[in-house]
C-alpha cells in the first residue's frame, strides 16, 4: 500500500522507515515492488531511533543503536538506496547536551569503518531533540567524523523551530545528503 499510494501521489522515489530487521525475502519483497510501481528505494530510516538512541548513556542502547544504523546500511545496498537517515538521539533530563554530543561522535565514529567499506551515505536528521540546534554545531560535529559518507539529512520543515533553511543550508552546503520538505 505504500508503493501504491507514493506513486498515486506523484513521487519517483520512496523512503521505507524499517522498524525491524529486513529478511532476505522480505528484502526481494520490496525490490518486486520497486520495479513493479517504478519507484527505486532512495532512503532507509527507522522509526527504532527514537528508542535507542546513539545520544545513549546507557551503552545496551547505544550498542543497539548502531546496530540499528548497521542494519539500515545493509538493508540499503541491497536495495539500492544510496542513503539512510538517522536520527542521532536526544538530550533530556537524563542525557545532558556534552554526554549526548560525546556518545553521538563516539558511536558514529565506530561506525565509520563500516559506512566507508559499504559506501552508503548516513544523512543526521535536524529534529526536534534539543541536539544539533544550530548550522555551525551540525556542520561542526559532521566535520569531527571526517567521512565523505556521513553528512545531514536536512528537514526544512524541521529548522523552522529555531532557523530559517536557506541559511542552515548555506553553512552545511554539500555535506547535505538529502532534505526532507
Amino acid at each position: 500500500e505504500q508503493f501504491k499510494m507514493t506513486k498515486q501521489a506523484g513521487f519517483q522515489g520512496i523512503e521505507l522507515n524499517l522498524m525491524s530487521k529486513l529478511s532476505s525475502e522480505e528484502l526481494e519483497e520490496i525490490k518486486s515492488l520497486s520495479v513493479e510501481f517504478c519507484l527505486p528505494v532512495i532512503s532507509l530510516m527507522s522509526g527504532l531511533h527514537w528508542q535507542y538512541h546513539l545520544t545513549s548513556n546507557n551503552l545496551d542502547n547505544r550498542m543497539r543503536a548502531r546496530e540499528i544504523v548497521k542494519e539500515l546500511v545493509i538493508s540499503a545496498k541491497e536495495l539500492g538506496a544510496d542513503t539512510i537517515l538517522v536520527v542521532p538521539g536526544m538530550v533530556d533530563e537524563n542525557v545532558t547536551y556534552l554526554e549526548a554530543y560525546d556518545n553521538a561522535l563516539q558511536s558514529l565514529m565506530e561506525l565509520k569503518p563500516f559506512i566507508e567499506e559499504m559506501k552508503i551515505h548516513v544523512g543526521i536528521e535536524n529534529v526536534w531533540n534539543k541536539f544539533l540546534t544550530t548550522a555551525f554545531e551540525m556542520r561542526d560535529f559532521i566535520d569531527k567524523i571526517d567521512c565523505k559518507y556521513v553528512g545531514a539529512y536536512f528537514d526544512v520543515g524541521n529548522v523552522m523551530v529555531n532557523g530559517y533553511p536557506e541559511y542552515w543550508i548555506e553553512i552545511l552546503a554539500d555535506r547535505i545528503k538529502k532534505v526532507h520538505i
